[in-house]
């Protein structure tokens, strides 16, 4: 995992959940009444949508099936986490399921596949809506930060910058101003047997707003290397625990 943040990643408890009443009294006493001090909790049940095709998609899930797996001894809040995977990795299926539920290990990794902790290295999830001006400035600004190195794949990548940046105008048409709305991340890996899928650590969330688009990416890039500090000073302590490691 990126050193400075630990990542606890777990997509599924899959522990059988049963809520037990308190035995009725022998005999029963007047105006008092008893209650459980565990409610039993909100099991996942079939449903007609698991096998149907929806927008040319479908978990492809009989009644049987969902039976036979032990899906309906989850809650209904692993279920969704357990349909999450199926549909991320695009095994829609009641064997993946069966493996799924019986495996209960998923290994997730939140690091660059290559660590190089000489950059500080981002991956910009640019979009095309984006006003070019802002996204052009923005990327000038970054690279010269002298350790600062944009990558182009986001397995690459220490922190992972999204947004959206925009001009603003009025109803009438009239310039305002220009803003970014920006959500940043930590790349992450998840394995499940021999499947792996891509993941992500939501991080932070920030809006700017400016006159101009000088000043906005000044205030966004001025933000992002407060970040940066961060992933520098856990990229220093990765380096001297390897020195360490040589010396032995």
């Amino acid at each position: 995992m990126r050193p400075t943040k630990t990542l606890i990643c777990v997509l599924l408890f899959f522990l059988p959940l049963f809520g037990q009443s308190n035995p009725a009294p022998a005999k029963p006493v007047a105006k008092k009444t008893t209650t459980s001090s565990a409610q039993k909790p909100d099991m996942a049940v079939w449903e007609k949508w698991m096998e149907e095709k929806w927008r040319g998609e479908s978990l492809d899930i009989s009644e049987t099936e969902f039976t036979k797996a032990g899906l309906n001894k989850l809650t209904k809040q692993d279920l969704s986490e357990l349909f999450r995977v199926m549909l991320v990795t695009k095994e829609k299926s009641a064997t993946f399921a069966v493996n799924f539920f019986k495996s209960r290990n998923v290994v997730s990794e939140c690091y660059p596949e290559k660590p190089n902790y000489d950059k500080v290295r981002i991956y910009m999830a640019d979009t095309s809506t984006n006003n070019a001006e802002i996204m052009s400035k923005l990327r000038q600004k970054l690279r010269a930060i002298s350790d600062v190195e944009i990558v182009f794949n986001d397995s690459d990548a220490d922190l992972g910058v999204g947004m959206i940046a925009e001009q603003e105008k009025s109803t009438t048409g009239n310039h305002l101003g220009y803003s970014i709305s920006t959500v940043t991340y930590t790349p992450c890996r998840q394995m499940l047997g021999d499947k792996t899928f891509a993941d992500k650590s939501l991080e932070q969330h920030y809006l700017h707003a400016a006159a101009t688009v000088e000043m906005v990416v000044d205030m966004l890039a001025a933000r992002l290397d407060n970040d940066f500090e961060t992933i520098r000073k856990s990229h220093a302590a990765a380096k001297a625990r390897d020195a360490a490691q040589n010396k032995k």
